[in-house]
């Protein structure tokens, strides 16, 4: 009966039909929930949102839709698939407060299926309206408190979403707005839950840098392995270098191969046929060429850069293979 009034041209009977499911489904177990799925209790309430006359009828409807997705994956991935992700989002500025709530608990509850949900999620620019939410203004009631808590665990989950922090000014802003909800916060779990997306922006910021050094370091290394630049001073480099260029520009063979393996034998060095130095010139190009060839060579023997910095963030806001919520 109440998936028939979902679709009735009577609005009071659809907004009663989305209250008493709301409540229905809110300590329902799975199957109660996959049988109003079966019956597209999703897409009514999407058609629902999309046309509602009344604020009344979207609370009732994004309140149900928070319901069915509270604790059950597969009312997640369903909402997801009927496009509820775009239409939630543009509910994160309503003008009513109730509805703004509404919809940011459901999109958290939503983006708690894991990381390509919070992808899809972040295509439609949920950051800046969260933001405000996580801020209120002074005066604030319960409304403002619980509006604050859900923005904040929902940005948590986007914060493990390559892409939600692009810059250092949006990784400042979101790290103040998350240290206003750790503040406010009363419960110790939540607290823990948004030090979790502090800890993902102190990653985030140092990544940079940390590549940065690593990089110096391989170079570093790679290059101190290179005859012409391992010796004790640079003037006793550059010497070697020089004599080095010399005599290979006096030989017949070709030019050195190092291949990938930095410090091999340098081979194919040795006097002319004739004897005979080469020109000046002939002399400054080698050298110029061996020193080139030798840091191309090095170059290639540096190994490439390690993406454990990349994957450390793959612990989710829990330890168990999904996020609780």
């Amino acid at each position: 009966m109440y998936l028939e009034n979902l679709q009735s041209a009577d609005w009071g009977k659809r907004t009663d039909a989305a209250r008493a499911l709301k409540s229905l489904a809110f300590n329902a177990d799975a199957e109660y929930k996959e049988g109003l799925i079966k019956g597209g209790v999703c897409r009514l309430l999407i058609r629902m949102l999309s046309s509602a006359p009344t604020n009344t009828a979207v609370e009732q409807a994004t309140s149900c839709m928070y319901s069915l997705a509270r604790e059950h994956l597969t009312s997640k991935q369903e909402l997801v698939k009927v496009g509820a992700l775009r239409q939630l989002s543009t509910l994160l500025s309503h003008d009513s407060k109730q509805c703004r709530l509404n919809a940011t608990a459901t999109l958290y509850a939503v983006s708690c299926a894991g990381r390509p949900t919070c992808r899809e999620l972040l295509q439609f620019n949920p950051i800046p309206a969260l933001k405000v939410s996580v801020m209120p203004a002074l005066g604030r009631n319960a409304q403002d408190e619980q509006l604050q808590l859900f923005a904040a665990l929902l940005l948590v989950n986007l914060l493990h979403v390559p892409g939600a922090a692009k810059n250092k000014q949006d990784r400042a802003s979101l790290e103040n707005c998350l240290n206003r909800a750790y503040e406010d916060a009363t419960e110790e779990q939540v607290r823990e839950t948004i030090n979790i997306g502090l800890k993902r922006i102190g990653m985030l910021n140092s990544r940079k840098e940390r590549m940065k050094a690593g990089m110096a370091k391989r170079v570093s290394r790679s290059m101190s392995r290179l005859p012409f630049v391992s010796k004790s001073t640079p003037a006793q480099s550059v010497a070697e270098a020089t004599g080095m260029s010399c005599r290979a520009s006096c030989g017949g063979g070709a030019a050195p191969n190092m291949g990938g393996v930095a410090g091999a034998p340098m081979t194919g060095f040795g006097n002319a046929p004739d004897s005979r130095p080469a020109s000046g010139r002939s002399k400054s190009k080698s050298i110029g060429s061996s020193f080139i060839s030798g840091v191309k060579a090095g170059a290639k023997a540096i190994p490439s850069v390690s993406r454990r910095g990349n994957n450390a963030h793959k612990s989710m806001s829990s330890e168990n293979a999904d996020w609780d919520e």
